[in-house]
């Protein structure tokens, strides 16, 4: 699972992967789409026609795949807990699980003003 914190980027990040690994099966899934695209993705994804999954947070609640071994991040989870649940969805087989994280300062930037902002109001 690569998990991405908004609808473009999920999108952005799908398409250029579909461009590049023509022999993989890839999928995304964020809030933003339909039901009946999200319920196909998950059928996809549960019958393991998806091997990749781009997704926003939406993408996780009652997840428990087996196989899933890897989780990237890209940017910075919005909170721990986000981060943890996210992280959470790999290594349900028992095995060793591996989380990455691809972060800049501009993201870490963007999280420290959003939460300011949350925290005013």
């Amino acid at each position: 699972i690569i998990y991405c914190a908004t609808h473009f980027s999920c999108e952005y990040l799908y398409s250029k992967l579909q461009e590049n690994l023509t022999d993989i099966s890839i999928g995304y899934f964020h809030g933003g789409l339909c039901n009946d695209e999200r319920e196909t993705t998950m059928n996809n994804w549960t019958f393991n026609q998806i091997q990749i999954i781009v997704a926003t947070s939406a993408f996780g609640m009652g997840i428990n795949s087996s196989n899933i071994c890897i989780v990237i991040h890209v940017g910075v989870p919005m909170s721990i807990t986000n981060f943890i649940q996210e992280a959470d969805r790999a290594g349900h087989d028992g095995n060793t699980a591996t989380n990455i994280i691809f972060y800049s300062k501009k993201d870490v930037r963007i999280n420290y003003s959003i939460v300011a902002e949350y925290r005013e109001t």
